[in-house]
């Protein structure tokens, strides 16, 4: 029930032009998310499983969200957010506020099993990491990709009984 690829993009466009008139006064970050090991725990538990899993991570993400903030869910098992007036430390408090909440509450794969959800994060920051949204998106799914990038906050895929 997430906005999709398009709406990030109308969003991201017109925060970018706000941000592009006010310059240092008004920043723009946007994240890119990604649910590791995603296609493992469709295989092990089914894609009804997946389904729930998505909605769990949405909940999770949207609740350490602001209000004035966006997320969008992109392909399989990818999450953009577009945080106007975030800078790149304001990024950084996001993600480590998404992960407390993660860590605070596995989710139930089964009746019998709980599993913890890790993500994988990239960020990009307007006029830092470029001036446009495709830029912008490319840097921060670069980031989120590798992860010898001091600027993704990544954690080893863990399951929990």
């Amino acid at each position: 029930s997430l906005p999709n690829e398009r709406a990030f993009f109308v969003v991201l466009e017109n925060q970018l032009a706000e941000s592009a008139r006010s310059k240092d006064e008004r920043p723009l970050s946007i994240l890119s998310i990604g649910v590791k090991g995603f296609d493992d725990i469709c295989k092990r538990f089914g894609h009804s499983t997946g389904d729930r899993l998505l909605r769990f991570v949405a909940e999770a993400i949207g609740s350490q969200l602001r209000k004035m903030d966006l997320i969008t869910h992109f392909g399989a098992a990818e999450f953009n957010v577009v945080l106007p007036t975030a800078n790149a430390a304001t990024a950084a408090e996001i993600i480590a506020r998404i992960n407390d909440e993660l860590l605070s509450r596995p989710f139930e794969a089964s009746e019998e099993e709980t599993i913890k959800v890790w993500l994988s994060f990239g960020t990009a920051t307007f006029l830092k990491d470029g001036e446009s949204a495709d830029q912008l998106l490319k840097i921060a799914r670069q980031q989120k990709l590798d992860v010898n990038s001091g600027n993704v906050v990544s954690i080893e895929h863990d399951y929990v009984n």
